[in-house]
């Protein structure tokens, strides 16, 4: 959904995680930092890898 954030579902239902303002620079690996980001610290410390990868040119290794 790119800049409109992203939905985590639980069993106490749907919560909308807003995107971090910035500017956006290259959008590849986003994904990839956004999923790593939340299977080690949930949905804040995926919005802050999304936001910072999409802030550079090119992947961040």
């Amino acid at each position: 959904r790119g800049a409109r954030g992203f939905t985590v579902v639980t069993d106490e239902g749907e919560h909308e995680v807003e995107p971090l303002a910035g500017e956006v620079v290259d959008s590849t690996g986003a994904g990839d930092a956004l999923a790593a980001g939340f299977l080690v610290g949930g949905p804040e410390l995926a919005r802050e890898a999304a936001a910072r990868c999409v802030a550079r040119l090119g992947a961040m290794p």
